[in-house]
């Protein structure tokens, strides 16, 4: 059986919005992913790693072992944009001894080469499809105000405790756990708090169309 990677039952799609669709990957030890198929420029935010073999349709596991290192591994984001230009169906299992889980954002536009402005933070990755920083937020800090000129999506990828505050009364998103995220639409402007003791780090991924 071969699906769209959103509906793949371990890519839990967990907003559609437009172009950009957010999916929460969660692979426990030992299972297997369907096949599925990638169509779209595909950006990964880590949250835990794990060993992970990949089977081509048609072909062989490529062999990754337990004691292999994840692909993932030391990354702030990690992009497969070439799906965008050449579809590509395939399935994967964790190999290793831990959950595999990364939020996945997918950019079904044909992404763009104008200068759309980056997110605020240090710059980790930056592509005709996305513009990716990882920005530190001291403790109860907060950041400047942002205007997000394209549809921004902010993750937690570890410990500590946010809150995406956006202007007008737009509403808050509470990150509150490794793996939470919020989204703000072209156009809104937002900050980003720490409600913690500690520093606060999110990865702030600007999706471009």
């Amino acid at each position: 059986k071969v699906v769209m990677v959103q509906d793949e039952p371990r890519h839990h799609q967990v907003l559609h919005q437009g172009a950009v669709r957010i999916l929460d990957v969660q692979i426990p030890p030992g299972e297997v992913a369907l096949f599925h198929t990638h169509d779209t420029a595909i950006l990964y935010v880590p949250i835990s790693i794990s060993p992970t073999d990949t089977q081509i349709l048609g072909q062989d596991w490529l062999g990754v072992k337990p004691t292999d290192r994840s692909r993932f591994e030391g990354l702030v984001v990690a992009s497969d944009t070439w799906y965008a230009r050449m579809p590509l169906t395939h399935r994967v299992k964790n190999v290793g001894d831990r959950l595999f889980r990364l939020i996945a954002i997918t950019n079904g536009s044909a992404g763009s080469v104008r200068q759309n402005g980056a997110p605020p933070g240090t710059p980790v990755l930056s592509s005709p499809w996305y513009s990716a920083a990882k920005l530190a937020v001291a403790s109860h800090g907060s950041s400047e105000w942002q205007a997000a000129s394209m549809p921004t999506v902010i993750v937690l990828p570890g410990g500590g405790r946010a809150q995406i505050e956006r202007e007008a009364g737009s509403g808050q998103t509470a990150l509150d756990q490794a793996g939470a995220w919020a989204f703000v639409a072209a156009g809104q402007r937002y900050r980003i708090r720490n409600l913690d003791e500690a520093a606060a780090s999110v990865v702030v991924v600007q999706v471009n169309q």
